[in-house]
């Protein structure tokens, strides 16, 4: 958290983009942490949704949105793990249903997508300032497409990817990689997240 917190200082963040935002627990850890300024959730599942709110009720710098973010202004399938948090707008991989049971499929329901370089222009935010956090299941650089030639003002991001791919089409860590630097990204940490232990 040191290396995250010297670089939202170093880059002057005034505004969070937490792009998948559940329930609210990564908004929560950085309220938690100590910032205070805006930030804006998005998060198109119900239920989750409604938590999402609840958090956020009483802190009027911190904005909650009920839709996905993608490539496109569009209606989706959106696939509902048995763990909301491994939900989807892309399948799992078979094998990943079959050893992992909270990607197991409950159920499906259409949600609206939008981009998210119309989305940031609607509610004037300043991209230069921006730290934008990703934890969309797969569908990462679809969130990154939609910020289109926009996506290089973005100074801080952080992102939840994978070496070996759990959604269909998810592009792998070393892709993601070589598209951030070949943008003029550095690399200020890497942190495990998700082991499989009977794999």
């Amino acid at each position: 958290m040191k290396a995250l917190d010297q670089e939202i200082q170093r880059h002057g963040i005034t505004t969070i983009l937490d792009v998948g935002a559940n329930r609210g627990q990564f908004a929560r850890h950085m309220r938690d942490y100590g910032y205070r300024q805006t930030m804006h959730s998005f998060e198109p599942l119900p239920d989750a949704l409604a938590q999402l709110e609840k958090e956020a009720a009483d802190d009027p710098d911190w904005h909650v949105h009920s839709f996905a973010l993608g490539k496109a202004d569009e209606r989706r399938r959106f696939h509902i793990g048995m763990n909301d948090q491994t939900s989807s707008l892309k399948p799992a991989v078979k094998d990943m249903r079959h050893h992992i049971d909270a990607m197991v499929v409950a159920k499906e329901i259409d949600v609206d997508v939008r981009r998210l370089d119309d989305v940031a222009a609607g509610l004037g935010v300043d991209l230069a300032r921006s730290f934008m956090k990703l934890d969309v299941q797969g569908a990462e650089l679809d969130v990154i497409e939609g910020l289109g030639s926009r996506m290089v003002e973005v100074p801080l991001i952080q992102m939840e990817t994978a070496i070996v791919p759990a959604y269909q089409e998810e592009t792998r860590l070393t892709t993601m990689l070589d598209w951030f630097a070949e943008g003029g990204w550095h690399v200020i940490g890497i942190r495990p997240g998700f082991f499989e232990p009977r794999t």
